[in-house]
């Protein structure tokens, strides 16, 4: 705190931090650390003050969709057809929505087994709709290097749950499977990590 005090230049979080440092402080009125304190303290307060002048910061769209999905009761009973509604609004671009969906459903940082049977329901909604969900799911599963923040083994639980009701469809998953020529790369199973559990669901 007195060699390195720009480390503690913590605007938005000093406020739930500087009371445990105030309290030592106290035990030493006239030190170096007292003073320190008192500095950091001061410029912390002014840093906050200017950026809440700047206004708040506004969340992209595919921060707002993770928001509220997050933000969901799993142990309650959810409304699909209003936070279907939601997310549609917050995100009207259905490739970027499919792939937002996926993303949370399967993200490593989260736990639960509901954000699967979620998204599932989420994207039937979306495929009843009209929405060509197809499209999404692919586009999520085109990057050839795979997300280490993803569980791939969530989003093969969803295609398999959107297969057997027949909101996706094997014909055009499997033209892709050839298009990509994911099929041919069979002899390294890291490049085909992604796709062959998928196969073997079909």
């Amino acid at each position: 705190m007195i060699s390195r005090p720009a480390c503690l230049l913590l605007p938005r979080t000093w406020d739930s931090q500087k009371e445990v440092l105030q309290v030592l402080a106290s035990k030493q009125p006239n030190s170096e650390f007292n003073k320190a304190i008192r500095n950091i303290d001061r410029r912390n307060r002014r840093l906050a003050d200017g950026s809440q002048k700047s206004g708040p910061t506004v969340k992209s769209p595919k921060k707002e969709v993770v928001s509220l999905l997050d933000s969901l009761e799993h142990n309650t009973n959810i409304n699909v057809e209003k936070v279907s509604t939601d997310c549609t609004r917050l995100l009207p671009d259905s490739q970027d929505l499919i792939s937002t969906v996926l993303q949370w459903g399967s993200s490593i940082y989260r736990e639960g087994a509901h954000r699967i049977y979620l998204v599932t329901r989420l994207i039937r909604k979306w495929n009843s709709m009209g929405i060509d969900t197809d499209s999404g799911i692919l586009s999520f599963l085109t990057p050839a290097q795979p997300n280490k923040s993803t569980e791939p083994q969530n989003v093969f639980r969803i295609v398999a749950e959107l297969t057997r009701s027949k909101h996706f469809s094997v014909g055009r998953y499997l033209q892709w499977l050839i298009a990509t020529g994911s099929l041919s790369r069979n002899k390294d199973f890291s490049q085909v990590s992604m796709y062959r559990p998928l196969i073997c669901i079909h």
